[in-house]
C-alpha cells in the first residue's frame, strides 16, 4: 500500500476510535459529572504510566527487530507476555503502596495493567506483521468498547474504580486475542525467516532511549493530574483532564501517522521532511489554539460549559501545549529512525525535569496555574530538540536530514 493510502486509511479507521474515546470522555462528563469524568481519565494516565515503566521502549524494541529479521514473531510474542507480567507486578506495588487499594480495585487494576502493556506490544508486532490497516483496527478496538462500557455507566449511573479499571482489561484483552489471531494468519501467510535471534541485553539496550522518552511523558502527565487533584479538588480535575482530552484530539493525526513515519524513515532514510513538518505542525496547531481562545472569550458563554465553566481558562493553554508537543513528536520519530533515540529521550526528560521543578516551586492556586507549567514544559523541550535538530543537520548532512 502507498505511504499516501496508509496515512488515509489511518486517519479513517484510527480517528475514529480516538472519536470513540473522547466520545466516551464527553458522555461521563455531560451525564455523571466532572468527578465521574476525572476518575475515568485519571485511571487511564495512571495504567498508561505503569504500562510504560513495564514495558521500558519495548514495543519500539520489538518493531525495530522483527522488522530487521533479527528477532522471530514468536519470541517477540514471548516478550510481550514477560512485559505484561512486569506490568501487572509493578501495578499490584503502585495500588498497595501509592493508592492503598485493596479487594476488587487492586486486583482490576492489577490486570488492567498488564493488558495495557501486552496490547501495546502486540501493537507493535503486528505493525510489522500484518496489513496497515489490520493495526488500525487493532489500535482502535479498544477505543470503541470503553465507549460501550461509557454507555452503561450513563444508563447506571454512575461509576467506580474496579468497574472502569476492569473495562479497561476487557477492551485491551479483548483487542490483544483479536490481533493475536491476525499474526498467527500473517505468519502462515507469509512465513519470517530470521538469521539469528537477538540477545535480550541487545533489545534492551536498544528500547532503553525510547523507554525513558514514554516514562518521562507518562511521568509528566500523572505528575500533573495528581498535582489539580490533590491541590485544587476531584472537581477541577475532571475539568482539567477533559480539556486535555480534547486536546489531545488535535493531536490524533500525529499520533497515528508517527509509527508509519518511524516505518518510512528506516525504509528510506535519506527523507529529509522532518523539521518542516514538525514546524508545519506547531504552526497550525498553535494557531487552533488562538482560534479557541478567542471562541471562548468572545463568542461562547460560559452557561453553555455548565460545570466545565472553568475550562475557558484552561482549554487554550492546554491546546497550545499540545501544539509544541506535536512538533516534538516528529522531530522525536525522525531522531529515532536515524539512530539517535538520545535526542528524543533528553527532550522527554527536559520537559519532565521542567514540570517536576514547576509544581515544587510554584504556589498552585487554580489549573491554569498547571496548564502554564505543562505548556512552559512543551516549548522548553520542543525547543532544544529543533536546535540540536537544526545543528546536526548543519554540521553534517549524513548524520540526520
Amino acid at each position: 500500500m502507498r505511504f499516501r493510502n496508509q496515512i488515509a486509511w489511518t486517519m479513517v479507521v484510527q480517528g475514529g476510535g480516538a472519536a470513540a474515546g473522547f466520545v466516551s470522555v464527553a458522555l461521563l462528563g455531560i451525564y455523571l459529572g466532572p468527578v465521574a469524568q476525572g476518575v475515568f481519565s485519571f485511571i487511564k494516565i495512571e495504567i498508561a504510566f505503569i504500562g510504560s515503566l513495564a514495558m521500558f521502549g519495548l514495543v519500539q524494541a520489538l518493531f525495530y527487530f522483527v522488522q530487521a529479521s533479527r528477532m522471530s514473531i514468536g519470541r517477540a510474542k514471548e516478550l510481550a507476555v514477560v512485559s505484561a507480567l512486569v506490568s501487572g507486578l509493578m501495578a499490584l506495588g503502585y495500588g498497595v503502596f501509592v493508592q492503598r487499594w485493596a479487594g476488587l480495585a487492586l486486583i482490576t487494576f492489577v490486570f488492567a495493567g498488564a493488558a495495557y502493556a501486552w496490547f501495546n506490544c502486540l501493537r507493535g508486532i503486528m505493525l510489522t506483521a500484518t496489513t496497515t490497516r489490520l493495526f488500525n483496527v487493532m489500535t482502535a478496538l479498544p477505543q470503541g468498547l470503553l465507549l460501550l462500557y461509557a454507555i452503561v455507566a450513563v444508563a447506571i449511573g454512575r461509576i467506580n474504580n474496579s468497574s472502569v479499571a476492569l473495562a479497561f482489561t476487557v477492551s485491551f484483552v479483548l483487542a490483544s486475542l483479536i490481533g493475536l489471531r491476525w499474526l498467527a494468519i500473517a505468519s502462515q501467510s507469509t512465513p519470517r525467516f530470521v538469521v539469528t535471534e537477538e540477545r535480550l541485553h541487545c533489545v534492551i539496550r536498544y528500547g532503553f532511549a525510547s523507554g525513558v522518552t514514554e516514562i518521562a511523558a507518562a511521568m509528566s502527565l500523572l505528575l500533573v493530574a495528581q498535582a489539580v487533584g490533590s491541590r485544587i479538588g476531584s472537581l477541577e480535575l475532571g475539568v482539567f483532564t477533559f480539556a486535555i482530552a480534547l486536546a489531545q484530539g488535535l493531536l490524533v493525526p500525529v499520533n497515528y501517522t508517527i509509527p508509519l513515519l518511524f516505518k518510512r524513515w528506516i525504509e528510506y532514510p535519506n527523507a529529509s521532511e522532518a523539521m518542516q513538518v514538525g514546524i508545519w505542525v506547531v504552526a497550525m496547531l498553535g494557531g487552533f489554539a488562538l482560534v479557541v481562545r478567542c471562541l471562548l472569550i468572545y463568542i461562547i458563554p460560559e452557561s453553555w460549559l455548565g460545570a466545565y465553566s472553568s475550562m475557558v481558562d484552561v482549554l487554550w493553554i492546554v491546546l497550545f501545549t499540545v501544539a509544541f508537543d506535536g512538533g516534538r513528536g516528529i522531530l522525536a520519530v525522525h531522531a529515532n529512525a536515524h539512530g539517535m533515540p538520545w535526542l528524543s529521550a533528553t527532550s522527554a526528560t527536559l520537559r519532565l525535569i521542567v514540570v517536576a521543578g514547576g509544581l515544587a516551586l510554584c504556589s498552585i492556586q487554580q489549573s491554569q496555574d498547571v496548564a502554564w507549567i505543562m505548556c512552559v514544559a512543551a516549548i522548553v523541550s520542543t525547543t532544544m530538540l529543533l536546535t540540536v535538530h537544526c545543528l546536526l543537520k548543519w554540521a553534517s548532512g549524513e548524520l540526520i536530514k
